[in-house]
């Protein structure tokens, strides 16, 4: 009589346990799983960490027309004009992001200052906007007092 008995397909008697094979078929698959799960979250952080430079710039932008337009509006004398408000520099309490002010062509320079405010985050260090570099740029118009 045969000492091996068959049960459900499979040898009676058989050693149980895994084998070292299995492990490492476990342990590729494993690896893979986990590999697809990082490159997830990488690109979830930089999409994040896009996100708030993007929201940064905004704002920094928005503060900066806002500081124009109330210094503007402060200084000025009813039908006075200074002529130039261009101007360039960095953000205090946020390193990195610069910006610059440059006054744009008016049909009539007595009653209306049009400027761009641009926003930027510096990555290189240079002090001056690249190409490469994100920014935002925001066109504001100022009317001067009525006289």
């Amino acid at each position: 009589m045969c000492s091996e008995r068959i049960w459900h397909g499979s040898l009676v008697g058989r050693e149980e346990g895994i084998s070292l094979v299995e492990v490492l078929v476990a342990l590729a698959l494993l690896a893979i799983l986990l590999l697809s799960l990082a490159n997830v979250f990488e690109v979830r952080l930089v999409g994040a960490v896009n996100h708030e430079r993007s929201t940064t710039l905004v704002f920094l932008a928005q503060q900066k027309a806002e500081e124009l337009g109330t210094m503007l509006r402060a200084d000025l004398k009813p039908g006075e004009f200074k002529s130039s408000m261009e101007q360039a520099g960095a953000f205090s309490g946020f390193p990195g992001y610069r910006f610059k002010v440059v006054q744009l062509p008016s049909p009539d320079e007595e009653e209306l200052k049009r400027l761009k405010v641009v926003v930027w985050v510096d990555d290189n260090g240079d002090e001056t906007l690249q190409p490469s570099e994100k920014r935002v740029e925001l066109a504001i118009q100022i009317s001067r007092r009525p006289k």
